[in-house]
């Protein structure tokens, strides 16, 4: 008996799990520490972009590999 309730836990750990992934192509919106964070996790460093970013990245949002590409274009 212990043994299907350590299964039936175990798979409902690993379906919930895939929904808490992000997509690198989903856009998200992030403003302010959300974004600084979501930049240090994407790039390790600061955000190198030539123009207003964090606007960019609040009102329309942008993708994980949009943000690696304007960002950090040395990885």
């Amino acid at each position: 008996m212990s043994r299907i309730v350590f299964v039936f836990v175990l798979v409902a750990a690993l379906f919930v799990s895939g929904f808490c992934e992000h997509k690198p192509v989903e856009l998200i919106r992030s403003c302010g520490r959300a974004l600084a964070h979501r930049i240090d996790r994407v790039c390790g460093l600061p955000c190198m972009a030539e123009f207003d970013f964090s606007t960019l990245a609040c009102t329309t949002g942008v993708s994980d590999s949009q943000l690696s590409e304007l960002c950090c274009p040395t990885q």
